[in-house]
C-alpha cells in the first residue's frame, strides 16, 4: 500500500499490526516484493529509493513507539548514504540489515559472476 503524506500526517501513533516492535525497511521495490512473496505477514516498508518525507514520518512514528527497525539498502553510494542518515536520525532504533562486510563481499562476487555484454 502506498500512503500519501496527507493521510499519514494526521496519525499520532503507528505500530505493526502484530504489536511486535520489529519492522524491516528495504530500499528496493524488487527486494520488497520478493520478501513479501515468501513472508506476507512480516512488517515491511519499502522506501522506493531515496527517502521521501512520508517515509521519514512513518519511521519517526515507529521509533516513537520504540520499534526496532532493520534497514537494508543497496551497496552503492546512495544506499550507504541512506543507511547513514537513518542511523544518525535514530541511532538507538535503526540497525543495518545484511549490510555488513560479508554481505558486501557476497554481492560483489555475485556481480562478478554475471555475464558481460
Amino acid at each position: 500500500m502506498n500512503i500519501p503524506l496527507r493521510e499519514l500526517i494526521a496519525l499520532t501513533t503507528v505500530y505493526p499490526a502484530s504489536r511486535k516492535k520489529t519492522v524491516w525497511i528495504v530500499e528496493n521495490s524488487g527486494v520488497y516484493s520478493s520478501i513479501l512473496d515468501k513472508l506476507p505477514h512480516v512488517p515491511l516498508i519499502c522506501t522506493h529509493g531515496q527517502f521521501k518525507l512520508v517515509g521519514l514520518l512513518l519511521i519517526d512514528l515507529l521509533v516513537k513507539e520504540d520499534c526496532t527497525l532493520y534497514y537494508a539498502g543497496d551497496f552503492d553510494p546512495e544506499g550507504l548514504s541512506m543507511a547513514e542518515k537513518l542511523l544518525q536520525r535514530h541511532p538507538n532504533n535503526i540497525h543495518p540489515w545484511k549490510m555488513d562486510v560479508a554481505h558486501y563481499q557476497k554481492a560483489e562476487a555475485d556481480i562478478e559472476k554475471q555475464p558481460k555484454d
